[in-house]
């Protein structure tokens, strides 16, 4: 951590209720969840059966109590709605338990297909949208962001739904006894359901999103002190660390107060309009009973059904505060997917891709190999590999870069005039000093971020104009700070393929040259890794990392220092083995490196510098280990200094 931002309070301006942007990412992502209109209509459904239990046994029991007190009162008149009592009173509390299982099943289910549709948007677009974002702010939108969707359903989309229905019944069923009580029932339930929750969408907004900036301050300022505690620890800037932490997490409570202001506002405005709906029913009701238009006994009805009536316009002012903390999710998510015009599209691609896989289930194609099949799931390296992993294009694996300039989205370019070719049988080396853009180099080539000028193709076409899927099946990039993941070993190198066997596993692990390391782990392939698992050194976290990017079936590998954090011996050996791999004609590859030593398999080198006039990275220098050495004094300084003193 370069350095701790201090979280700042800010005066936003910020719309009265909702912008255009969230009601529609809120409605953009509400459709990516794929909800079944059954599954709704049942948790709606029981929503209702609750509330009209609830104003069931109200209306039931006001009856029977009113009627008791009079003498002419029938034993058999009062145990039938003793029994109705009762009835209302068990249906309420069933129906209430089975609508928070039908709902909360809708919620998940739809988060579900949310999380997975955005996983597929995400990783078929190239990294700029997220290139700006702090780990902890992926991981809030993801997350959180994604979790408020499913909370807008529960508490938004069906508790309005509900009180709907059920406020319109008893208006109706008020209708019947007096027009004039079902006019001022409807007018104070519209007070509670509508005039109270807008009245604190306006403080709601600011203090939710507010909130909203916190919470992903919190994740990512946790998120670095986890991964980077030694670092602070030996800097001293632990205990700054923490107290910035803790400052965070205070900023959220006070926040989270301040939300809970409108709450107390829609809470009294909802209790008010309920007692006056109470009094308006007595004071029109006691005219009807001494005019003998209204039986005395239905007197109470109109009295205290409204008690149970806004039972469901108390959960208007929390949907209301839910409907603008969903609404500023949405609209990051949206953002992060890349827009709204963006996001469409992409649902166009993955509903025609689905509609194509169902094609090709219900009408599956029988391939007789030549060959028995591999039992143990271990599969031919190379372009065998290649054919197991469904692609909608065959490309030839061949990448060529001409004049290429690269750079960070929306920074400066970091070096131009780049020319190179990959392609399986050939071994490239890159080679320079950190910071200089070997790996924004290796970045701009996988096609996770965009060429700031020159061109980039992969088997003769443009690299941007390539799906995602296709190219990642042709090229895989093992980033310096790539994710190990808290599962096994071999879940670890299933990421790259998914039927990677327990036999072809090992083999990879010990190309990846951790074969010892793999011995000696108490459950081997199962060995859990990660906080929880086993501890990884540096060298080791690479090589697992290696060996995932050996299991791709794709024919083109980019590498980011494979031989980091190992002892001088053993990377060379795992350099020259890489680079031989390459120059053995099932697989090209390209490895970033700060040591020469092992160069020696290596087709060409590129030694990338800084231009004399301090600006921009070119290639200063390219060919065999043996030319550089021989004419290139700085590349033979460098050599000489790694045998002496590495």
């Amino acid at each position: 951590m370069n350095r701790l931002q201090k979280t700042t309070k800010k005066t936003v301006k910020v719309s009265p209720f909702m912008t255009h942007q969230e009601i529609r990412s809120l409605k953009l992502t509400y459709r990516m969840m794929h909800l079944k209109h059954g599954n709704m209509s049942l948790a709606i459904g029981l929503g209702v059966l609750t509330l009209v239990s609830a104003i069931g046994l109200s209306v039931i029991a006001a009856w029977m109590i009113a009627r008791a007190s009079q003498p002419d009162a029938l034993w058999m008149d009062l145990a039938i709605t003793a029994v109705c009592v009762r009835m209302f009173g068990i249906g309420r509390a069933l129906f209430r338990y089975l609508e928070r299982l039908a709902s909360h099943k809708v919620a998940l289910v739809g988060v579900a297909n949310l999380r997975h549709t955005v996983y597929r948007i995400l990783a078929d677009r190239p990294t700029n949208n997220i290139a700006a974002l702090r780990r902890g702010e992926i991981l809030a939108r993801t997350g959180g962001d994604v979790d408020s969707v499913g909370d807008f359903v529960v508490k938004s989309v069906l508790p309005v739904t509900v009180t709907a229905i059920t406020g319109l019944g008893t208006v109706i069923l008020f209708a019947f006894y007096s027009p004039l009580a079902a006019l001022t029932l409807a007018l104070c339930l519209l007070l509670a359901g509508v005039v109270g929750p807008m009245l604190t969408i306006r403080s709601a907004r600011i203090a939710e999103l507010a909130a909203q900036h916190a919470q992903i301050e919190l994740s990512a300022s946790a998120q670095t002190l986890l991964m980077n505690a030694p670092e602070l620890a030996v800097s001293g800037r632990l205990a700054e660390a923490k107290e910035h932490l803790e400052s965070v997490e205070q900023d959220i409570q006070a926040l989270k107060d301040q939300a809970a202001r409108p709450a107390a506002i829609a809470s009294f405005i909802d209790n008010f309009a309920m007692g006056l709906a109470v009094l308006c029913g007595f004071l029109i009701g006691t005219p009807l009973v001494l005019s003998g238009q209204l039986w005395d006994v239905n007197l109470a009805i109109l009295v205290l059904a409204p008690l149970a009536a806004f039972e469901g316009t108390a959960q208007l002012a929390p949907a209301a505060v839910q409907l603008v903390s969903s609404g500023a999710a949405t609209s990051r998510l949206v953002e992060l997917m890349g827009g709204e015009k963006s996001v469409e599209a992409a649902l166009e691609r993955i509903q025609r891709e689905d509609q194509e896989e169902a094609l090709t289930a219900s009408h599956p194609v029988v391939v007789i190999p030549s060959d028995k099949a591999d039992t143990s799931g271990a599969k031919k390296s190379g372009s065998t590999a290649a054919t197991d992993t469904a692609s909608t294009v065959e490309i030839e694996p061949v990448l060529v870069a001409q004049d290429l300039a690269i750079g960070w989205p929306g920074g400066p370019v970091v070096a131009h005039g780049i020319n190179l070719e990959l392609r399986p049988g050939k071994a490239l080396a890159v080679v320079g000093q950190s910071g200089i853009g070997k790996s924004t180099l290796l970045y701009t080539l996988a096609g996770l971020i965009q060429p700031v000028s020159g061109t980039l193709t992969l088997g003769g076409n443009p690299l941007s104009e390539i799906p995602r899927e296709d190219v990642a099946t042709t090229i895989i990039m093992t980033a310096e700070d790539a994710h190990i993941f808290q599962t096994s070993v071999l879940e670890n190198i299933r990421v790259s393929r998914n039927n990677v066997g327990s036999v072809e596993a090992e083999k990879l692990m010990i190309q990846a040259g951790m074969g010892t390391w793999l011995q000696a782990a108490p459950r081997g392939l199962e060995t859990t890794l990660g906080m929880d698992g086993a501890a990884l050194s540096g060298g080791e976290r690479r090589r697992i990392l290696l060996a995932r990017a050996l299991a791709s079936p794709a024919r083109l590998l980019a590498l980011d220092e494979p031989g980091e954090h190992l002892d001088g011996e053993m990377a060379d050996q795992l350099v020259g083995d890489l680079l031989t791999t390459g120059k053995s004609g099932e697989r090209g590859v390209l490895l970033v490196t700060h040591r020469l030593s092992a160069l020696g398999a290596a087709d060409e080198v590129l030694v990338m510098a800084k231009t004399e006039t301090g600006g921009t990275t070119e290639v200063i220098a390219r060919g065999t280990h043996a030319e550089l050495v021989e004419r290139q004094a700085e590349y033979r300084w460098a050599l000489e200094q790694e045998k002496t003193y590495v």
